[in-house]
């Protein structure tokens, strides 16, 4: 392909996961958030929850200052709280809507350019129901974000089985979902992950050709499917290119190529395209960080 991959992606980070000791706040995420600012590579960071008002308000200057776009995760709320958007039970999933509105209305607090959501637990024997339940709530996420000036919601796919278990999921289930909350709600999108995919059992170009025209958001990153002993096995997001892991410069350059395939990326378009990486113990985070970038401007090298 011709040109940089900064003139076809805005090339985001997920703050915690880069710099996990960020990710509960105070001045390790001023920090961290200083760090992604001061680097031209980024245009995108992705945040959670920040409590303290204090820290919001001097965040929102760093964000200001730098141009960076902001992607607010109402998915890592969801999660760490155990939240069920597609909860059975009327009361958990009315309980699961309102936290996501809460959560909608801090992003927009910061500025967000998107909103992330994810689905809850798969029941095994109920997914039908549960799939049901889930655009219910969507559609009423999606309404509440047209009324407040609607931040575009993304809701990012999970594995099913092996560590986050969450009922979205396959890409066959992710697009009946994402036809009918678009129904009500036309500007809904999914986010696709590298790293989940595996844990899917699911190939990458495969899942890009289902998906075509309902992604909205991209990450990459690494996961370990083939060794349940070892350290970083399931949905860890370790460093790309680990030894037993899924994913390096080869499946990022095959990954990219499926997305210029279906549209996501192409020339005239920055479409938004984030690292999720996180460093394991004992690692340099940010010698992690520069060797995904490396990684990623490798493989679109060889795209």
């Amino acid at each position: 392909m011709k040109g940089s991959l900064h003139s076809y992606m805005k090339i985001g980070l997920v703050l915690g996961m880069s710099f996990p000791e960020a990710a509960q706040g105070g001045e390790p995420f001023l920090w961290a958030l200083r760090k992604i600012a001061e680097d031209d590579f980024f245009s995108v960071v992705e945040i959670g929850s920040v409590k303290e008002e204090a820290i919001r308000r001097r965040a929102l200057q760093i964000l200001s200052s730098s141009r960076l776009e902001v992607g607010f995760s109402g998915a890592g709320v969801l999660m760490m709280g155990k939240y069920d958007l597609n909860a059975l039970e009327e009361t958990k999933r009315r309980e699961a809507v309102k936290v996501a509105l809460s959560a909608y209305d801090e992003g927009q607090e910061m500025g967000a350019q998107f909103f992330s959501l994810i689905s809850g637990p798969n029941p095994p024997d109920r997914r039908s129901e549960a799939m049901k339940v889930l655009v219910q709530s969507l559609q009423e996420i999606g309404d509440y974000a047209r009324s407040r000036g609607e931040i575009p919601i993304v809701l990012e796919t999970f594995d099913c089985e092996i560590d986050k278990c969450c009922l979205i999921g396959p890409s066959s289930d992710a697009l009946w979902v994402a036809q009918e909350v678009a129904k009500g709600y036309p500007r809904f999108r999914l986010m696709l992950d590298l790293s989940h995919l595996p844990l899917l059992h699911e190939k990458p170009a495969e899942s890009l050709r289902i998906l075509a025209g309902h992604v909205g958001h991209i990450h990459l990153g690494n996961c370990v499917l083939s060794d349940k002993k070892h350290p970083a096995y399931g949905d860890s997001h370790p460093p790309l290119g680990i030894a037993g892991g899924e994913n390096d410069v080869e499946e990022v350059a095959d990954f990219l190529h499926g997305l210029f395939e279906i549209g996501y990326l192409k020339e005239g378009q920055r479409s938004r395209v984030s690292l999720e990486i996180k460093p394991r113990p004992g690692d340099d985070p940010e010698a992690v960080l520069a060797g995904s970038k490396r990684v990623l401007e490798e493989a679109w090298a060889r795209t």
